[in-house]
């Protein structure tokens, strides 16, 4: 019988929010809040920010009370509650629930991970304005949140949330190192705005599998490979402390590394130039287009997480709130992923 994963993850939350080191960890004074028998507690409220469905906050309240066999609840109660608990409690929980949604897709016996980041708006008041920043460009404080997603598995396995604007190769530099991430069998998949000698060097340090756009003048070896019309060649680069001179991310010097470039002609007559570290024996040309294309899922994820789970229509206006609605939404989303892979006939897909 097939392993019926949005249950264990149901089961794996419910453990989580009612362990009492848990929610000491969690609290804002572990103290005082929560210590008495009261309608809202911590796994109380910790239900009702998971189960927000982005309605008002008087109509949330009065259908959690229902469903929480509650005589009523007040939307400045749940407020106040909601203050009380970290927002790494839910960081926690998403991460955790992430981490057991097994792999059971596969490309020639890796998973892939898409990179990508995403912008939204937050609530316009001076108290946001004050850690997330508006410039000329925006009127309202910014968020910067990145993610690493299977795209075959449609699960969100690693994500972080900082004020906008903000540099994406530093992000992605941040992002490895999520514990979820550490010992995985993966290749990363990453799109052109994240290219930095920095980011090939964490990359091969991890011993991690990656495929990266990059523009035709991203290196002056790259921009040679794309003058001299070959298809598929590996190409040494010597990185010194001149040419990191103006680069944001800094690699550890001196650095000398080899990788492959290959160029792909799309229908349209135009050329993109994907760098990587993948053998050609296994992954040859014809594989590595097909590779990339599932880049895209994590696009469509965070469409997804737009449109249908709502993740910019914050139901507070603090920090703290924020995002905790921000890593609620992430374990909603791959809870109903879950949901939608167990009614799936049990087999494991292998491209």
């Amino acid at each position: 019988m097939k392993e019926q994963i949005a249950e264990k993850m149901m089961e794996r939350t419910k453990e989580l929010i009612k362990d009492e080191t848990f929610q000491r960890k969690y609290a804002a004074n572990p103290e005082r809040d929560f210590t008495r028998q009261r309608k809202l507690g911590f796994p109380e409220t910790m239900i009702y920010v998971l189960g927000n469905c982005r309605e008002s906050m008087e109509l949330n309240a009065e259908k959690f009370a229902e469903a929480a066999k509650l005589e009523s609840v007040s939307a400045a109660a749940l407020c106040k509650a909601r203050a009380k608990i970290g927002w790494e409690a839910f960081r926690e929980v998403f991460e955790q629930c992430a981490a057991m949604y097994p792999a059971r897709k596969l490309y020639q016996g890796y998973e892939l991970l898409a990179v990508d980041g995403m912008k939204g708006e937050m609530p316009n008041l001076p108290t946001l304005k004050q850690t997330y920043p508006v410039n000329a460009r925006q009127s309202y404080p910014m968020f910067h949140a990145m993610s690493a997603y299977d795209p075959l598995n449609e699960t969100f396995r690693a994500a972080f949330f900082q004020s906008a604007p903000a540099d994406e190769r530093e992000m992605a530099m941040k992002l490895l190192d999520a514990e979820n991430l550490k010992n995985r069998k993966a290749i990363w998949l990453f799109d052109r705005g994240f290219f930095s000698v920095a980011l090939i060097q964490k990359l091969e340090r991890m011993e991690a599998r990656f495929v990266m756009r990059v523009s035709a003048d991203a290196l002056r070896e790259i921009e040679q490979f794309a003058q001299s019309g070959a298809v598929d060649k590996s190409i040494k680069v010597e990185w010194d402390e001149k040419r990191q001179r103006g680069n944001k991310t800094k690699a550890d010097l001196p650095y000398a590394f080899e990788i492959r470039c290959v160029r792909i002609r799309l229908k349209s007559g135009e050329e993109e130039f994907l760098i990587m570290n993948l053998p050609r024996k296994e992954f040859p040309k014809r594989k590595i287009k097909e590779l990339y294309h599932f880049r895209w899922g994590i696009e469509s994820a965070y469409n997804y997480l737009k449109n249908s789970v709502f993740i910019e229509e914050f139901t507070s206006k603090k920090e703290n709130g924020i995002k905790q609605d921000f890593y609620a939404s992430l374990w909603a989303a791959n809870l109903t992923n879950a949901v939608i892979a167990d009614a799936m006939p049990a087999t494991v897909q292998k491209n």
